[in-house]
């Protein structure tokens, strides 16, 4: 019988959050999306509750099951609900919605008051982005953090869009650097959100060094093994 076997080492997904920290400085919001990048996202989320001030998910689906999984952190969805059935769910699932659009505005509108949403703010990535709304945070996203002059030209704009939502919402928490974002010294502002690298991965030539290491090892049988050739084939 063929079969590959994942293993996952929470005790390296631990220790690589401590490094996030420690190297970053501010609270982590924990990027679980995507099964969390294939490690298991409720296991993850259970493993790193006590270290994280709010996880990170791709969907409302993703969201639904860590609600249901028993996980008691906030949760925020990156992707832009396209339903007031959507927004409703998040709401009873008590998730935090991005505000990334005027049509985004509207449909948290149409499911009602008690939606949580955080800003999605436009700084250069073009991704998703918006000015303010009702919402309990800001965030964007780095496109190029290993270009000095690129990530601070977005970290201007986003200290802008920020300074402007905090005249409204004074308690609000503003979040931009992601992994390649801590790793090239980018600004932490109130929190960060670190993916690949509570996984094990990071810039290897970035200035700040994070001390992380993979958490999952791969154990399959090997069908064939040889020299390649041909075909564009090139052994490594």
């Amino acid at each position: 019988m063929q079969s590959t076997l994942a293993v996952i080492s929470l005790g390296a997904v631990r220790a690589n959050a401590r490094a996030v920290i420690g190297a970053s400085g501010a609270p982590l919001i924990a990027v679980v999306k995507d099964d969390a990048y294939g490690h298991g996202a409720l296991r993850i989320a259970h493993a790193l509750s006590d270290m994280v001030c709010a996880f990170a998910v791709s969907t409302v689906d993703e969201g639904a099951q860590l609600v249901h999984g028993g996980v008691q952190k906030d949760i925020l969805v990156l992707t832009p609900p396209l339903s007031a059935e959507e927004a409703a769910r998040a709401k009873a699932l008590g998730l935090v919605l991005p505000l990334s659009s005027a049509p985004v505005l509207r449909v948290l509108m149409r499911a009602g008051r008690g939606v949580r949403a955080h800003l999605a703010v436009n700084t250069g990535m073009n991704r998703y982005g918006f000015p303010p709304g009702e919402a309990e945070g800001v965030f964007s996203h780095l496109y190029e953090p290993s270009c000095p002059h690129a990530m601070q030209a977005q970290e201007r704009a986003f200290e802008e869009a920020c300074a402007r939502a905090e005249r409204v919402f004074p308690h609000l928490i503003c979040h931009l650097a992601a992994t390649g974002g801590i790793a090239y010294g980018g600004k932490a502002y109130h929190a960060v959100r670190a993916g690949l690298a509570l996984y094990g991965y990071a810039p290897q030539n970035a200035p700040v060094r994070l001390a992380v290491k993979p958490a999952m090892k791969i154990y399959a049988f090997v069908a064939q093994s040889g020299t390649p050739f041909g075909g564009g084939a090139v052994s490594v």
